[in-house]
Protein backbone atom coordinates (compact mmCIF):
# COMPACT_ATOMS: atom_id res chain seq x y z
CA UNK A 1 0.00 0.00 0.00
CA UNK A 2 2.89 2.48 0.94
CA UNK A 3 3.96 2.12 -2.65
CA UNK A 4 0.84 3.07 -4.09
CA UNK A 5 0.64 5.75 -2.08
CA UNK A 6 3.82 7.07 -3.33
CA UNK A 7 2.72 6.81 -6.85
CA UNK A 8 -0.43 8.29 -5.98
CA UNK A 9 0.26 12.16 -6.99
CA UNK A 10 2.42 11.12 -9.38
CA UNK A 11 -0.77 9.48 -11.62
CA UNK A 12 -2.73 12.87 -10.06
CA UNK A 13 -0.21 14.27 -12.08
CA UNK A 14 -0.52 12.34 -15.05
CA UNK A 15 -4.30 12.81 -15.50
CA UNK A 16 -3.72 16.87 -15.45
CA UNK A 17 -1.61 16.36 -18.15
CA UNK A 18 -3.87 13.64 -19.83
CA UNK A 19 -6.99 16.11 -19.38
CA UNK A 20 -4.72 19.19 -20.40
CA UNK A 21 -3.55 17.62 -24.04
CA UNK A 22 -7.25 16.56 -24.34
CA UNK A 23 -8.14 20.11 -24.19
CA UNK A 24 -5.35 21.96 -26.40
CA UNK A 25 -6.60 18.94 -29.28
CA UNK A 26 -10.26 19.28 -28.58
CA UNK A 27 -10.44 23.35 -28.89
CA UNK A 28 -7.92 22.74 -32.43
CA UNK A 29 -11.03 21.13 -33.62
CA UNK A 30 -13.83 23.19 -31.95
CA UNK A 31 -11.85 26.62 -33.13
CA UNK A 32 -11.95 24.79 -36.96
CA UNK A 33 -15.71 24.99 -36.80
CA UNK A 34 -16.33 27.85 -35.11
CA UNK A 35 -13.40 30.62 -34.95
CA UNK A 36 -16.42 32.52 -33.41
CA UNK A 37 -16.94 30.56 -30.47
CA UNK A 38 -13.17 31.88 -29.21
CA UNK A 39 -13.56 35.16 -30.41
CA UNK A 40 -16.61 36.22 -29.13
CA UNK A 41 -16.74 33.58 -25.87
CA UNK A 42 -13.83 31.69 -24.62
CA UNK A 43 -11.16 34.06 -25.43
CA UNK A 44 -12.81 36.46 -23.21
CA UNK A 45 -14.11 33.88 -20.64
CA UNK A 46 -10.87 32.69 -20.16
CA UNK A 47 -9.04 36.15 -20.27
CA UNK A 48 -6.68 34.72 -23.19
CA UNK A 49 -3.33 37.34 -23.91
CA UNK A 50 -4.63 39.35 -26.30
CA UNK A 51 -0.63 39.69 -27.55
CA UNK A 52 -0.56 35.80 -29.06
CA UNK A 53 -1.66 33.66 -32.30
CA UNK A 54 -5.11 32.27 -32.11
CA UNK A 55 -3.92 29.02 -32.01
CA UNK A 56 -1.85 29.23 -29.36
CA UNK A 57 -4.54 31.33 -27.32
CA UNK A 58 -7.12 28.08 -27.64
CA UNK A 59 -4.85 25.75 -27.07
CA UNK A 60 -4.16 27.86 -23.66
CA UNK A 61 -7.83 28.33 -23.26
CA UNK A 62 -7.93 24.35 -24.04
CA UNK A 63 -5.33 23.40 -21.00
CA UNK A 64 -6.80 25.97 -18.71
CA UNK A 65 -10.42 24.52 -19.74
CA UNK A 66 -9.46 21.05 -18.61
CA UNK A 67 -6.33 20.02 -16.67
CA UNK A 68 -8.56 20.31 -13.28
CA UNK A 69 -10.76 17.90 -14.70
CA UNK A 70 -7.67 15.41 -14.19
CA UNK A 71 -7.66 16.26 -10.70
CA UNK A 72 -11.52 16.12 -10.05
CA UNK A 73 -11.60 12.53 -12.21
CA UNK A 74 -8.36 11.48 -11.25
CA UNK A 75 -9.18 11.34 -7.03
CA UNK A 76 -11.78 8.74 -7.61
CA UNK A 77 -10.36 6.99 -10.26
CA UNK A 78 -6.77 6.91 -7.75
CA UNK A 79 -8.91 5.55 -4.72
CA UNK A 80 -11.33 3.28 -6.59
CA UNK A 81 -7.98 1.68 -7.80
CA UNK A 82 -6.30 1.33 -4.31
CA UNK A 83 -8.14 -1.42 -4.28
CA UNK A 84 -6.18 -3.96 -6.28
CA UNK A 85 -3.41 -5.72 -4.87
CA UNK A 86 -0.20 -4.96 -6.61
CA UNK A 87 1.51 -1.90 -8.03
CA UNK A 88 1.69 -2.63 -11.32
CA UNK A 89 -2.71 -4.03 -11.12
CA UNK A 90 -2.91 -0.18 -9.47
CA UNK A 91 -1.07 1.94 -11.96
CA UNK A 92 -2.85 -0.35 -14.99
CA UNK A 93 -6.19 -0.02 -13.57
CA UNK A 94 -5.25 3.82 -13.06
CA UNK A 95 -4.56 4.32 -17.28
CA UNK A 96 -6.78 2.20 -18.28
CA UNK A 97 -9.66 3.83 -16.51
CA UNK A 98 -7.95 7.44 -17.27
CA UNK A 99 -8.45 5.76 -21.11
CA UNK A 100 -11.35 5.04 -20.90
CA UNK A 101 -12.71 8.84 -19.31
CA UNK A 102 -11.12 10.57 -21.91
CA UNK A 103 -11.84 8.25 -25.23
CA UNK A 104 -15.77 8.86 -23.70
CA UNK A 105 -15.33 12.79 -23.92
CA UNK A 106 -13.99 12.42 -27.03
CA UNK A 107 -16.30 10.24 -28.63
CA UNK A 108 -19.15 12.04 -26.96
CA UNK A 109 -17.86 15.08 -28.60
CA UNK A 110 -17.78 13.34 -32.18
CA UNK A 111 -20.86 12.65 -31.75
CA UNK A 112 -22.13 15.79 -30.86
CA UNK A 113 -19.71 17.40 -33.59
CA UNK A 114 -22.28 14.79 -35.82
CA UNK A 115 -25.27 15.87 -34.50
CA UNK A 116 -24.41 19.51 -35.10
CA UNK A 117 -23.40 19.03 -38.44
CA UNK A 118 -26.42 16.77 -39.29
CA UNK A 119 -29.54 18.46 -37.41
CA UNK A 120 -28.39 22.61 -36.04
CA UNK A 121 -29.53 24.76 -39.07
CA UNK A 122 -30.56 28.72 -38.28
CA UNK A 123 -34.13 27.15 -37.90
CA UNK A 124 -32.85 25.02 -35.29
CA UNK A 125 -30.52 26.54 -33.32
CA UNK A 126 -30.13 25.34 -29.73
CA UNK A 127 -30.84 27.53 -26.74
CA UNK A 128 -27.69 28.59 -26.28
CA UNK A 129 -26.69 32.05 -25.18
CA UNK A 130 -25.50 33.58 -28.35
CA UNK A 131 -23.07 37.08 -28.51
CA UNK A 132 -24.87 39.56 -30.08
CA UNK A 133 -23.71 39.84 -34.00
CA UNK A 134 -22.67 36.19 -34.81
CA UNK A 135 -21.79 36.18 -38.55
CA UNK A 136 -22.20 32.62 -37.94
CA UNK A 137 -24.32 31.71 -35.21
CA UNK A 138 -25.33 27.66 -36.20
CA UNK A 139 -21.12 26.93 -36.39
CA UNK A 140 -21.28 28.51 -32.88
CA UNK A 141 -23.88 26.53 -31.45
CA UNK A 142 -21.89 23.48 -33.48
CA UNK A 143 -18.79 24.09 -31.43
CA UNK A 144 -20.83 24.75 -27.98
CA UNK A 145 -22.90 21.16 -28.48
CA UNK A 146 -18.89 19.41 -28.67
CA UNK A 147 -17.86 21.58 -25.56
CA UNK A 148 -21.01 20.47 -23.57
CA UNK A 149 -20.83 17.05 -24.79
CA UNK A 150 -17.17 16.82 -24.12
CA UNK A 151 -17.45 17.57 -20.03
CA UNK A 152 -20.38 15.13 -20.32
CA UNK A 153 -18.72 12.51 -21.90
CA UNK A 154 -15.90 12.69 -19.31
CA UNK A 155 -18.36 12.39 -16.30
CA UNK A 156 -19.89 9.24 -18.70
CA UNK A 157 -16.32 8.25 -19.05
CA UNK A 158 -15.69 8.37 -15.53
CA UNK A 159 -18.17 6.23 -14.23
CA UNK A 160 -17.35 3.61 -17.27
CA UNK A 161 -13.50 3.88 -15.66
CA UNK A 162 -14.54 3.05 -12.39
CA UNK A 163 -16.57 -0.25 -13.48
CA UNK A 164 -13.45 -1.06 -15.60
CA UNK A 165 -11.56 -0.60 -11.65
CA UNK A 166 -14.17 -2.71 -10.21
CA UNK A 167 -13.76 -5.70 -12.41
CA UNK A 168 -9.80 -5.30 -12.53
CA UNK A 169 -10.07 -5.08 -8.46
CA UNK A 170 -11.64 -8.38 -8.50
CA UNK A 171 -9.01 -10.24 -11.18
CA UNK A 172 -6.03 -8.73 -8.74
CA UNK A 173 -7.89 -10.08 -5.74
CA UNK A 174 -8.50 -13.32 -7.17
CA UNK A 175 -12.24 -13.22 -6.61
CA UNK A 176 -13.98 -14.69 -9.49
CA UNK A 177 -17.70 -15.58 -9.64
Amino acid sequence: MTKKLVVAPFLLLAACVMCGVYGIAHNQISYTISHEYFHAFKFQQFDSPPDIPARFAVAWVGWYASWWIGLLAGTPIVLASLATRTLMDFTHAFFSAAIIAVTTAAASAGLAVAYGFLFVTSETLPGFWYPDDLANPVAFARAGLMHTFSYLGAFAGLVFGLVSIWFAAKRSNGVTD
